[in-house]
């Protein structure tokens, strides 16, 4: 969740890309197809975060077993001189090197 934090506050795309295997499944959305690398994940990124400024993101473990992790997230930024404040749930999956291999988010905009 820190490099998360530190990618997204900081448009660090090297950092985003480390933090996933070559392989996943990554859903930004539970209605859209998931991504598979993170190129593409990288891809999507670029073009979420072109019009962010001022990123804070916040977040706090909600259950962690073998299963998996959730955990509550919240980012604000600003986007066109209007604040935009998201909410929303991270259900993710680590491997044996702390790689993200399976990454589900649910958001909605306050």
């Amino acid at each position: 969740m820190e490099k998360m934090k530190l990618a997204w506050e900081t448009k660090n795309y090297e950092v985003l890309s480390s933090m996933f295997p070559d392989k996943l499944t990554y859903l930004e959305s539970p209605f859209l197809p998931p991504f598979e690398n993170s190129q593409q994940i990288v891809d999507q990124w670029k073009k979420d975060l072109e019009k962010q400024q001022d990123i804070k993101f916040d977040y706090k473990i909600l259950h962690e077993d073998e299963s998996g992790c959730f955990a509550n997230w919240s980012a604000s930024f600003l986007r066109e001189n209007a604040t935009v404040s998201l909410d929303g749930i991270f259900h993710f999956m680590l491997d044996s090197e702390n790689k993200c291999t399976y990454f589900k988010q649910w958001w909605v905009t306050k």
